[in-house]
């Protein structure tokens, strides 16, 4: 895009969030260095109220800093539930506090205001640590407001609705660039400006597919129809309301209810001639059972009888036979 085109669309932005955001909050800039960074901590993916209401409550309910610095992130979090993400903001205050006092041993950086401006962001953009610094929408904030220099605060949804409306691209979202931001608008609307935009990102962060916000977007760039985020449809609603459509044709052309199943039909057709043998109660067959063993041990014992009585004849049989065969041998002798 142009320079020219850039330009127009950003003045554009301006005139059309303007009449769209009529009560819209100007920034505070009667505070010290340190309650910018805080309070700019706070409003990043917040509304102008809520960051007011979470920096009010941190400093009545807490002494000093650095009572908020010993903190946890949990309580400070709990404190400061207004905001729409008070986890993230709670980690940012506590890790600025802490480099903050690591660096100075103080928390009273306000002799930063007489220092060069490139050298005061960079010692800002220190309080996050050295893995990671500070986010732009902190710096550029305290910059603006704090160190008295044209900067616009822009948090990564205000880059989002740059990116529909064509004005940068996507290496410049990545990179957190936007081309001639402060050339199209001037330093004394730059706290109007930054104010307006931030706003309208933090409406479209809460809820992106919005007509409304949408309409803003046309109105700004008529040719961004296509970059508008569209809702994702739900598969699982989709192919229920399929299966619904094909079961409601199904049962127009024939309803189950009048119809029966084939089996069923050559069912109650065809009469069944076997003839069941009516089942037994449980204990008549358990006595038969018993009267059946009994009648078969009986008739062992009789058989066993039998037997030992054949066996003991025959033993006395033998006896006699033998006791005649030595008579006769007496005899004869």
């Amino acid at each position: 895009m142009s320079a020219a085109n850039r330009t127009a669309l950003i003045t554009k932005i301006h005139r059309t969030l303007k009449a769209a955001y009529p009560k819209f909050q100007l920034p505070i800039k009667d505070r010290s260095l340190t309650e910018h960074i805080l309070y700019a901590c706070c409003l990043e993916n917040s509304t102008a109220d809520q960051a007011a209401e979470a920096f009010g409550k941190l400093k009545t309910l807490y002494i000093e800093w650095n009572e908020i610095r010993v903190s946890s992130t949990n309580e400070l979090a709990e404190v400061m539930d207004c905001l729409t993400d008070p986890a993230d903001a709670a980690h940012r205050i506590r890790r600025t506090l802490y480099n903050l006092y690591e660096s100075f041993y103080d928390y009273d950086i306000d002799f930063l205001k007489k220092e060069n401006l490139g050298k005061a962001q960079k010692k800002i953009k220190s309080f996050q640590g050295k893995a990671k610094k500070m986010l732009d929408f902190v710096v550029d904030y305290v910059t603006q407001n704090g160190l008295g220099g044209h900067c616009i605060p822009l948090n990564s949804e205000a880059y989002e609705i740059l990116l529909i409306l064509d004005i940068i691209s996507k290496n410049e979202r990545r990179f957190k660039k936007v081309p001639g931001l402060e050339r199209a608008i001037s330093k004394n609307k730059g706290a109007e400006f930054g104010a307006l935009m931030h706003a309208f990102s933090v409406d479209f962060a809460e809820n992106p597919y919005d007509p409304k916000l949408h309409d803003l977007l046309l109105k700004i760039n008529p040719k961004c129809n296509d970059n508008l985020p569209m809702e994702p449809i739900d598969e699982s609603e989709t192919d229920q309301s399929t299966v619904d459509s094909t079961a409601g044709k199904k049962g127009n052309k024939s309803s189950p209810s009048n119809k029966k199943p084939k089996d069923s039909a050559k069912a109650e057709s065809k009469p069944t001639t076997q003839k069941k043998t009516p089942a037994q109660p449980a204990k008549k067959k358990a006595a038969t059972k018993t009267s059946k063993t009994k009648k078969a041990t009986t008739k062992k014992a009789t058989t066993k009888k039998a037997t030992t009585k054949k066996a003991a004849a025959k033993t006395s049989k033998t006896k006699k036979a033998t006791k005649k065969k030595a008579a006769k041998k007496n005899k004869s002798k």
